[in-house]
């Protein structure tokens, strides 16, 4: 069956055509299924599609093994569908038209979204209103890379990925002719190296292209910037392996920061304490406390003594695991060692406003006060979510007055939308929601002069009902559609489902922290 590359128009069979983006190799095209090819397919659309089953499905460790594979849960032609296989929209059947109420996952994976149902709870739990199993082709995308291959990483060559040196008689290769825009496009035709010669770049300048993507957290394109390295015969050091590692444990990938781990030891260069600490990150954005503790005790083994940012990494992994009295125990023992900062703190706070412990949280923030912690935007608004998530509007708005005591200004979209879930109707809670108030803190909201994001409509209309809080939205010249487009654009390009104002630059990027300072 041809198909037709959605980067360059190339058409060919299982995109043996390439364009400059895409490339063949022999891997699996679902996190489960072993081969690539033909693949049985079933296409679930659910009777609705509530925020939690969305939330669920994206940060389940399905997902997550499936972003580790180079898939695309949410591409562009799916509008909105979460596909578990690597799919064109030409594959997929012309009468078939995917919403965001669907999933299409591997026959063999089914089990793996039946568990993320039975996670939710049952009110939140969506029925399959319509199902459909059928055979399609799949394939396999990643950047191409134009140096050689790595195990375990990169495609062995083939006819289709050779470098350009490779001018062999009687073998066409495709980059002979270079796509428009890449560096030796000029040059290419002629074979003159000129180009290459004067587009050579530095060590320091390819840290600039890392340290770039770090801040974006772009993984492809740190692994391109590292091919390139290698092609200009730049031998990567520390920093190089640093920010890769760094950048998959932002991603929760843990097993490619493995993966950069070996590389950088098959090159002789040795870990350092960043090295490490990046790794115990890895495991405590996916709450692997016990594996965030291997990689402590492994740092101790060799002579290294942990820093505060280490054990600050893991007390998160404990937390985001909901081991609190774990967490507890190393905040006790990191105590006898180092003065503990806002980052040792922060985890507890977070954990008790996603859990809805107010109290816990109230306790935890008076703790870092006493010990001379600046506590700032952040940690009020753990205190705010908690007090959101068990419902309680009054204690909401009474931090929200504390925090403007301290920092002066107005609210920011993010605390506006713990405020609107305040008002949202919760059976764990027994509450029935307050419409009438959530009307008017998305009110006060647009008098203050503060733009709404999606986020604030999608707590709007968890308590008035969409077709409510859109008729308010048209009233306050709110335009959610065009909302929800930047919102789904934004978790295209940062891989993320969501996100808080303070975690972001001016640029777009995410902040970094040292865990620290």
């Amino acid at each position: 069956m041809p198909i037709t590359c959605r980067s360059c128009g190339a058409v060919g069979d299982h995109i043996t055509v390439k364009c400059p983006f895409h490339r063949r190799r022999e891997a699996h095209s679902s996190p489960e299924a072993p081969n690539a090819g033909e693949l049985d397919v079933s296409i679930l659309r659910f009777n609705r599609h509530p925020a939690a089953l969305h939330d669920a499905i994206l940060k389940s460790e399905f997902a997550q093994k499936a972003r580790a594979q180079g898939i695309e849960i949410q591409p562009s032609w799916a509008n909105g569908a979460k596909v578990f296989v690597l799919l064109l929209a030409a594959s997929m059947p012309a009468d078939v038209g995917l919403r965001a109420d669907h999933v299409v996952v591997a026959t063999v994976d089914m089990p793996h979204i039946e568990e993320i149902l039975m996670s939710l709870p049952y009110r939140q739990r969506p029925r399959v209103k319509d199902s459909l199993t059928l055979t399609v082709e799949t394939y396999c995308v990643e950047r191409t890379f134009v140096h050689r291959a790595e195990p375990k990483m990169f495609t062995p060559r083939s006819d289709y990925a050779c470098s350009m040196k490779d001018k062999s008689s009687g073998h066409v290769n495709p980059r002979v002719h270079a796509w428009p825009g890449c560096e030796w496009a000029s040059d290419a035709d002629d074979g003159s190296s000129s180009t290459a010669a004067k587009s050579r770049k530095n060590l320091q300048e390819f840290m600039e292209e890392l340290k770039y993507c770090q801040k974006r957290r772009d993984l492809p394109g740190a692994i391109q910037c590292y091919s390139n390295m290698l092609r200009d015969d730049v031998q990567p050091d520390i920093r190089v392996f640093s920010i890769l590692i760094d950048i998959c444990a932002k991603l929760g990938a843990c097993e490619h920061a493995e993966h950069w781990v070996q590389q950088m030891m098959q090159k002789g260069v040795s870990m350092s304490e960043i090295t490490f600490n990046c790794m115990i990150n890895a495991y405590a954005t996916v709450g692997n406390s016990a594996k965030a503790a291997e990689w402590l005790a492994s740092m101790v083994e060799l002579g290294m003594t942990p820093s505060l940012v280490t054990y600050n990494c893991v007390i998160r992994a404990c937390t985001i695991s909901g081991d609190v009295l774990r967490a507890t125990q190393w905040f006790e023992k990191v105590g006898e060692m180092h003065s503990h900062n806002l980052f040792s703190y922060a985890p507890f706070l977070s954990h008790f406003g996603r859990e809805g412990l107010p109290q816990e949280a109230e306790e935890w923030f008076a703790k870092a006060q006493v010990a001379g912690v600046e506590c700032g935007r952040s940690m009020f608004g753990h205190v705010i979510t908690a007090y959101a998530n068990t419902r309680d509007l009054s204690g909401a708005r009474r931090w929200c007055d504390k925090l403007l005591a301290k920092e002066g200004g107005h609210l920011q979209a993010d605390e506006y939308t713990q405020l609107l879930m305040a008002c949202a109707p919760s059976p764990k809670h027994s509450c029935q929601g307050d419409g009438r108030a959530a009307a008017e803190v998305f009110r006060e909201q647009i008098r203050e002069g503060v733009p709404p994001n999606h986020f604030n409509v999608e707590a709007l209309a968890k308590t008035l009902g969409a077709v409510s809080a859109e008729r308010l939205c048209k009233e306050l010249g709110v335009d959610a559609a065009a909302l929800h487009q930047e919102c789904q654009a934004m978790r295209d390009e940062l891989g993320r489902s969501t996100w808080k104002a303070w975690q972001m630059d001016d640029d777009g990027s995410f902040r970094r922290y040292r865990y620290g300072d």
